[in-house]
């Protein structure tokens, strides 16, 4: 219950905090969504097994400025505990204990900024083409009984992004979008899991350091090596000149083949609101 009070608290402090807030002007919106997400995903650096797992558990902030350029900033989590079979309890000789085995974690963090020109605005529809930067961090806690392992992958990657919004009436709008990176710096668990680099890249144990130690490790790679593309549909009904209702499904492929395959197909749902100004 916790995991699912915390975010909707935020969204109703988010609606009390800005519902004073008025402004003629409208190209600024701002926008909290929750939302429940599966998650289909393979790593085998560190298991043939494909993880599943369905999460209530997804908050994203996203701030859109529609003027002369389209600009669009999003930050989203997520987080997923699949488990491969049922879980249970083992015993260990000495000292002489019980342990219940525990699910994985995944975490999903999201950091994405598009800039886009309008190619066509003429009612109901409006196209826009431009660039996304998608930067997009995993971490990886896996959990095998008494032994586990720690494992991450880090994307930054810039390529086309095209957005279309169509006005279905004055109050409702339908919008559509893809971005799919070319160019990406990779960073990703080594092969032997623990190797020499990983062990020294963790010597400070300060987070931040070492998250920084990580991405030095990593390589340019095209879509040829990695691919990756995101598909938002948003539906949005306006209650009034200030505040958006909305509703979004989202797509995330991502594909990677070195040092080991990696395939991860991300479903998402979310619902929450938009403030105009």
């Amino acid at each position: 219950m916790h995991r699912i009070g915390y975010p909707f608290t935020l969204l109703i402090v988010f609606f009390c905090f800005f519902s004073p807030l008025y402004a003629q002007q409208q190209a600024n919106r701002l926008s909290l969504a929750l939302g429940i997400g599966h998650l289909s995903r393979q790593d085998q650096i560190f298991s043939p097994f494909v993880h599943r797992d369905v999460s209530p558990f997804h908050l994203s902030l996203q701030y859109e400025r529609d003027k002369k350029l389209k600009q669009k900033a999003q930050l989203s989590f997520s987080q997923f505990n699949p488990s491969i079979g049922n879980l249970y309890t083992y015993w260990r000789a000495d000292p002489e204990e019980t342990f219940t085995t525990a699910p994985h974690s995944f975490i999903l963090v999201n950091i994405d900024y598009g800039l886009a020109w309008k190619i066509r605005k003429s009612e109901p529809w409006q196209i826009s083409i431009g660039g996304m930067l998608q930067n997009k961090i995993q971490a990886s806690s896996y959990n095998f009984g008494s032994f586990g392992g720690f494992g991450y992958l880090a994307s930054l990657g810039i390529g086309p992004w095209l957005e279309t919004d169509f006005h279905l009436s004055e109050k409702r709008q339908l919008s559509a979008s893809l971005s799919v990176p070319l160019l990406i710096w990779v960073a990703r668990s080594p092969y032997l899991i623990n190797d020499d680099e990983f062990m020294h890249n963790t010597y400070s144990h300060q987070w931040f350091k070492t998250f920084l130690a990580y991405l030095e490790d990593g390589h340019w790679e095209t879509i040829h090596g990695f691919q990756n593309v995101d598909i938002q549909l948003t539906y949005r009904h306006a209650l009034n000149a200030q505040w958006d209702l909305l509703g979004e499904y989202r797509f995330s492929f991502t594909h990677h083949k070195e040092p080991a395959n990696f395939l991860s197909y991300q479903h998402m749902i979310v619902f929450g609101g938009s403030l105009k100004f």
